[in-house]
């Protein structure tokens, strides 16, 4: 098999709002200090300010990693992600193949399909892969996504290029036992 990369449809607006959640991050953890002191002056508000502001991290940490470029070969995958170091992960690593269950539904997609007209429309799609070997942040996003602690990664159709070509190669080089049972190889 030749080596394919699927990079983001869009990689402008993927640099962007990823180094945009990056900054939000930096901005947070920042400002969070600061929000301590000013509840300890007597402003117990901003107890709560600084609660939340952490709790945002997460998410905004999640958005960096969630759906990387992937470069595809005989061997496993590449997960490249635009900020965080580069991770090769063999075949046999991949612990699990599921659907990747935070894409909105079609129909809460109103405004995206008026937006874009109905004709282009084309209704989230994905799945994701379960990497125990994943350092810490991709666990944020297995448990946002139902995982418990499981460190995973999305492939979805509007994160990655000929994104068809790429869940195809998946399924074709991971074990079928680790799919999930509603996912088909076409």
């Amino acid at each position: 098999m030749k080596t394919h990369l699927h990079p983001h449809p869009r990689p402008l607006t993927d640099r962007a709002s990823q180094w945009i959640a990056l900054g939000a991050v930096v901005i947070l953890l920042i400002s969070t200090p600061f929000q301590i002191l000013f509840g300890l002056a007597g402003g117990g508000l901003f107890f709560m300010a600084a609660f939340f502001s952490v709790l945002m991290i997460f998410p905004l940490l999640m958005a960096t990693v969630i759906a990387p470029a992937i470069q595809v070969d005989d061997t496993g995958l590449t997960i490249m992600p635009l900020i965080w170091k580069h991770h090769r992960v063999a075949w046999s690593e991949i612990q699990a193949v599921k659907h990747y269950p935070l894409l909105p539904p079609a129909d809460a997609e109103i405004t995206r399909k008026i937006a874009i007209g109905k004709a282009k429309y084309a209704p989230a799609n994905g799945i994701m892969l379960v990497i125990p070997k994943l350092p810490w942040m991709y666990r944020i996003g297995g448990f946002f996504a139902g995982e418990k602690r499981q460190p995973i990664i999305a492939i979805t159709n509007r994160a990655h290029r000929d994104y068809a070509e790429l869940v195809y190669a998946i399924l074709e080089h991971t074990d079928p036992a680790i799919h999930a049972d509603d996912i088909k190889q076409t």
